[in-house]
């Protein structure tokens, strides 16, 4: 279970949610809402990059700093906040920490998004690897969020989990693919396996629902990308199953198809920042020390992590030297941060969703990675440099009718 309370740790927002793998629960929350998007039509947005930054422990000094927790997208007005979970203060079974939640809303709280941390169950015969976990669950329990619990398929954790999510709602038809990411997905997963111990197997899908969102009737999206990555380690394989991104987009009833294109642009460029993700590898680190210092038998369990770590440092690395470009007009660098992200079960929807590209802001000179779902994108080139215009629209120009900022167009690298 995941509660979405931290003060200490990360400045406490409205977000309370509790969430495990095959049984979703989620607790009094405050979500997000849908809204009307500025737009020049139907398939033109003005979006700004916006980021969100939070005073935390610098796990590798001890001292409290800033740091940059994550970036969307999202048209002008809209609110972000981001809250910490109980993931964010311990380890899960796949020795990750640090997810966050993210409520994105327009400024009628009725359409938005919200973005539900979770945590890495596991599933092994493994008896060495088993007793030592066990042990290490036992002895600590307050450090480690980790269970046992088999993998089910994604069709099935969403029938077990959408009636605890959301009581008394409707699921409408199927397990659907996600745009942009479900036909991308094999091409990341075989990139992921490319040597090492470790074997991924993947799956992304949502699927519609109506009901009520935050007391609101609502219709909604519940899009997730589930991950079953198998090591090979002495006494037998353990397989880690996680939900790295699992995410509510949600409209008015009637206003999610019309909203569809927009919202799943936005949820397609949240990234957490990289800052955030070393400092909770510093984190589980820093944990395992004390561990260690404290009960010799862990010493065990860390000294593997060690070389397992080392093991998928070492597959990073041969996926970024040789990662084909498995999607035309998408940067070989954004493949290889896929695979590697993938790899880590990152809470990364910016890496996965959509045809993602590098384009270059030649008033800047600096390179942004946005959708390349769209034919043309957009900067601004006065005032806020972090405007941008995506459309699908040949002939709209946004000189002189968005607003009165100059604009140019910025090229895909390829």
């Amino acid at each position: 279970m995941i509660s979405l309370s931290h003060p200490a740790r990360l400045p406490a927002v409205a977000l309370t949610a509790c969430l495990s793998l095959s049984s979703l629960t989620m607790c009094e929350a405050q979500r997000p809402t849908p809204a009307h998007p500025p737009a020049a039509d139907a398939h033109t947005f003005h979006l700004k990059l916006e980021t969100r930054s939070a005073p935390l422990t610098d796990y590798s000094t001890g001292q409290t700093r800033t740091v940059k927790m994550m970036s969307m997208l999202v048209p002008d007005g809209w609110s972000i906040d981001q809250g910490a979970t109980k993931n964010f203060v311990t380890i899960d079974c796949a020795d990750t920490s640090g997810r966050i939640a993210i409520n994105a809303a327009n400024p009628e709280k009725t359409m938005g998004i919200f973005v539900i941390p979770t945590s890495a169950s596991m599933s092994t015969n493994n008896q060495m690897y088993l007793r030592q976990k066990q042990e290490v669950l036992h002895n600590f329990p307050n450090a480690f969020d980790c269970r046992l619990e088999p993998p089910v398929t994604l069709a099935e954790n969403f029938q077990q989990g959408v009636p605890k999510l959301f009581p008394g709602a409707q699921i409408v038809g199927q397990l659907e693919p996600v745009p942009g990411l479900s036909d991308e997905l094999p091409g990341i997963v075989a990139n992921a396996n490319r040597g090492g111990n470790s074997h991924l197997t993947a799956e992304a899908g949502r699927i519609r629902i109506k009901g009520d969102f935050h007391g609101k009737p609502s219709e909604m999206w519940l899009v997730a990308l589930a991950i079953h990555r198998t090591e090979s380690l002495p006494g037998g394989p353990v397989t880690f199953n996680d939900l790295p991104l699992l995410a509510v987009v949600f409209a008015p009833p009637g206003e999610l198809d019309k909203n569809d294109k927009l919202l799943m642009t936005l949820l397609s460029s949240v990234q957490v920042d990289q800052e955030l993700i070393r400092n909770s590898q510093f984190f589980v680190a820093a944990t395992y020390q004390k561990i260690n210092g404290a009960y010799a038998t862990v010493n065990r369990i860390h000294q593997e992590m060690q070389q397992d770590n080392a093991r998928a440092a070492a597959q990073q690395q041969a996926i970024r030297n040789n990662t084909a470009n498995y999607a035309a007009g998408v940067h070989s660098a954004v493949a290889a941060n896929r695979a590697a992200s993938l790899d880590h079960s990152s809470q990364q929807f910016a890496l996965y969703m959509g045809d993602q590209a590098i384009y270059k802001d030649p008033s800047t000179g600096q390179n942004v990675q946005l959708s390349s779902q769209y034919n043309h994108v957009w900067a601004s080139t006065t005032g806020n440099t972090s405007d941008y215009i995506l459309t699908d629209s040949p002939s709209y120009n946004p000189n002189g009718q968005a607003g009165s900022a100059g604009w140019t167009e910025m090229q895909m690298q390829h």
